[in-house]
């Protein structure tokens, strides 16, 4: 993974907190609901993503990740906080 040990801890503390505000239930109900749209072409990249934004990370990753990384990198940390936080 491309994205540094700090800025990962960083993303994956912001979007923990996220969980917990939100809880898996309301989570799993917004993939549900994204899987029903048809301008959704990959549900759970969507999700990822609006976890990302939920969490109030935009700004830091177009500030500091995206120096060195670009989406497919996000998106590859994105997925391994996900399992880690039994999303996936």
């Amino acid at each position: 993974m491309k994205i540094t040990k700090e800025h990962f801890d960083h993303m994956h503390r912001e979007i923990h907190e996220t969980v917990k505000r939100y809880g898996f239930e309301r989570i799993e109900s917004h993939r549900q609901a994204l899987k029903q749209q048809a301008n959704v072409r990959d549900a759970d990249k969507r999700l990822r993503h609006d976890l990302l934004y939920r969490a109030g990370l935009s700004t830091f990753i177009c500030d500091h990740v995206y120096k060195y990384a670009d989406d497919t990198h996000v998106d590859t940390a994105l997925r391994q906080i996900m399992k880690m936080e039994g999303i996936a």
